[in-house]
């Protein structure tokens, strides 16, 4: 709707980028990369492979598609069809009945409105809409734990900057720990004290002069980590970063595929 707004009122392109992400340098270079007018979304955290999904909403698939992240669309005037069907598939009954519920307990396909979107995208009616993916890493951390910023993209952004994008996905650093989170409350802490996220708003609030009371440390080894590495984004959480892509490399499953096959 927000897009649709911005097109309507006369703009060449209108850009989303989700409340949740930290901005680390102009966008607008990073726009510079790719074909003006092109459709633009983010690459999904856990690198899902491609799908056809639209038929899960009842529409002809005509290509398999990368799950989407929603986080990030660029969109020019040729893309209002595409924009109105998206919303219009946010309107459906199921969908909005399936938004009061937690997250975790939603159907997958009605999971969020990116998975419409990935929906939209590959169905026979847009599939002929050619978009871009913004890329893990070079573009974007997607801070879901510690996945989402790669050992590897850590590493390298010591050299070329962080990315230009810092998105925090899932439970929010200033989100107190459920009851269900109580055993598991030690690991959330460390992990939020190495967050990219929290280190890259923990610079930007010293600027601002802020101290939120979430930016403060608060296990031992989440402190020694920030000093060792100086509170850099993309040092601090290394480790974790590390033993979480080993193990994720020996249980990893298709997870989209098994949920799909299953609906």
């Amino acid at each position: 709707w927000l897009l649709l707004r911005e097109l309507d009122a006369g703009c060449e392109e209108a850009l989303w980028l989700d409340t949740d992400m930290i901005v680390t340098r102009p966008v607008s270079r990073l726009l510079q990369e790719f074909p003006p007018g092109l459709f633009m979304v983010a690459e999904e955290w856990d690198s899902p492979q491609p799908e056809e999904v639209a038929h899960l909403w009842e529409a002809p698939p005509a290509r398999a598609v990368t799950p989407v992240n929603s986080c990030f669309i660029r969109a020019a005037p040729a893309h209002r069809p595409l924009l109105e069907r998206w919303m219009e598939k946010t309107r459906d009954a199921n969908y909005r009945k399936a938004q009061q519920l937690p997250f975790a307990q939603r159907p997958w396909r009605l999971a969020s409105d990116q998975v419409l979107l990935s929906a939209v995208l590959g169905s026979a009616e847009f599939s002929g809409v050619p978009f871009a993916s913004i890329r893990m890493g070079k573009h974007i951390a997607q801070c879901a734990g510690s996945s989402g910023y790669r050992p590897a993209d850590r590493l390298l952004d010591l050299f070329r900057g962080l990315p230009a994008m810092i998105h925090c996905i899932g439970r929010k650093p200033w989100t107190p720990p459920s009851a269900a989170e109580a055993d598991q409350r030690f690991g959330i802490d460390l992990a939020t004290d190495v967050s990219p996220y929290v280190l890259a708003a923990r610079k930007l609030a010293n600027d601002l002069e802020m101290h939120p009371p979430w930016l403060a440390t608060r296990t031992a080894p989440g402190a020694v980590l920030r000093a060792l590495s100086g509170g850099h984004p993309a040092l601090a959480g290394l480790p974790l970063a590390v033993a979480h892509a080993l193990y994720r490399g020996l249980t990893h499953t298709e997870r989209y595929t098994t949920q799909i096959k299953d609906f």
